[in-house]
């Protein structure tokens, strides 16, 4: 995970607390130390990997359905 990306969000008080971020390979050692730096703050990162990319386009959803389901998962 480019550890720069949850600083770019937490530079941007009040504009930004979301951010979606994919990888098709999956998550390193190095990404999960990132995430548990920011699990309490108001910051929310949800992972997307290559198999629920893969299965959104198995599916019938819309890219914006497809998002919005996973924001109540992310970190």
């Amino acid at each position: 995970m480019d550890t720069q990306f949850p600083s770019k969000i937490r530079n941007h008080p009040g504009h930004c607390t979301l951010g979606f971020y994919f990888s098709t390979s999956g998550y390193t050692k190095g990404c999960s130390h990132e995430i548990v730096g920011i699990r309490n703050t108001p910051i929310k990162l949800a992972l997307i990997d290559g198999k629920m990319i893969d299965d959104f386009f198995k599916s019938d959803l819309e890219l914006k359905e497809f998002l919005e389901e996973k924001i109540p998962e992310s970190i």
